[in-house]
């Protein structure tokens, strides 16, 4: 069986997730599902944020309430709005 590898960009803690990132989740899935339908064994990893404890550690170096900043992205999608 063939292989088939597909990845994603790292996603950052420092901003909210946009159209771009859902259109790229959305995009690699729709391409990951395709290609197991056509008979490849599909590896389909998503990026993540390898450096969460340094992002925390640079906000607490400044002041910052590192549970305050959690509270705020915890509905990091309430600012897009919902189309019918």
């Amino acid at each position: 069986m063939p292989k088939f590898y597909i990845t994603t960009a790292i996603d950052y803690v420092n901003n909210l997730p946009h159209l771009g990132t859902a259109y790229e989740k959305i995009a690699a899935d729709a391409i990951a599902r395709y290609k197991r339908i056509a008979g490849f064994d599909t590896r389909f990893l998503m990026g993540n944020d390898e450096h969460s404890a340094n992002v925390e550690k640079a906000a607490r170096e400044k002041a910052f309430i590192a549970a305050a900043k959690r509270e705020s992205h915890s509905k990091p999608a309430a600012h897009l709005r919902v189309v019918k």
